[in-house]
């Protein structure tokens, strides 16, 4: 099963004791360069749109950790 370029993500913010689930349109390598450049360039917030279209803003001084989990094309029936 390949990438399709999808992922799904959990990030813990703040004091929260909840993570936050959100599948985005992007690779692991592209979330990864836009958190980067999020401390890189010191931008207050991290802007995130999910698949379904809602928009997320994470305060940087909030993010405790970002898990991130490539979603694989699933098959059914006999794998063709």
């Amino acid at each position: 099963m390949a990438d399709n370029g999808k992922i799904k993500v959990l990030i813990s913010a703040g004091t929260s004791v909840r993570d936050l689930e959100l599948e985005l349109d992007m690779t692991v390598e592209e979330l990864v360069i836009m958190v980067e450049a999020l401390y890189a360039e010191e931008a207050d917030l991290l802007d995130l749109v999910s698949t379904q279209g809602n928009r997320v803003l994470i305060p940087r001084s909030q993010l405790a950790f970002i898990q991130m989990i490539p979603v694989k094309n699933s098959s059914i029936g006999f794998g063709f």
